[in-house]
């Protein structure tokens, strides 16, 4: 059994974030070793892993965003989900790390640790997945309901990207298994910075 945690750990940019733990090593240094033994060419080239941002955090730029991973979070079914994002756009249209969660009674595994590559997805289908358009009436009910709007979006299009795993280049197939009560304290603990 591995142990899951929150501590805060520098990044290159000269301040601390909290990122998971696991077995006391923070993810971003595990994926940062991944990388660099890693063989794969389709790797884009990275400076440092070092900085992503906590995609559970509440600095994520988009409220809808952050509605979409927590249900991610909550599902009972085997997803992929979002655990790092770019710290610069912090949100989930630039690089995006994630890892495939399996859940059962007492246990909570993680079989996969992957970049999101959505081959064929676009902003234009993307714009047609979330509330249906009528004209003047529609931009104005999204501009209105943004954080609604980017929800559905999420819902209905970005995740049938994100649960299939040939969008996903796959870093390390850790299979880590935490207890289930140690996993949701670290959901819970990034619950309470969101201020939604």
């Amino acid at each position: 059994m591995n142990h899951i945690d929150i501590c805060a750990a520098p990044t290159p940019h000269g301040y601390s974030e909290d990122y998971l733990t696991i077995d006391g090593i923070p993810i971003v240094d595990c994926l940062e070793q991944w990388v660099s033994e890693s063989k794969h060419d389709a790797l884009p080239p990275l400076k440092s892993l070092k900085g992503l941002y906590p995609a559970w955090g509440p600095e994520m730029m988009c409220r809808g965003e952050r509605l979409f991973i927590q249900e991610l979070l909550q599902s009972p079914l085997t997803q992929n989900v979002p655990i790092l994002v770019c710290e610069d756009d912090l949100d989930l249209s630039c690089l995006v790390i994630v890892a495939k969660v399996r859940k059962e009674a007492e246990t909570v595994h993680w079989d996969g640790i992957g970049l999101f590559q959505p081959v064929g997805m676009n902003n234009e289908d993307e714009a047609m997945s979330g509330m249906l358009r009528f004209g003047e009436r529609w931009r104005g009910w999204v501009s209105e309901r943004w954080d609604e709007e980017r929800l559905m979006r999420c819902r209905n299009y970005v995740n049938r990207f994100l649960q299939r795993d040939e969008n996903i280049l796959w870093i390390a197939h850790p299979g880590w298994r935490f207890e289930k009560r140690a996993w949701e304290q670290c959901v819970s603990f990034y619950q309470s910075l969101v201020r939604d």
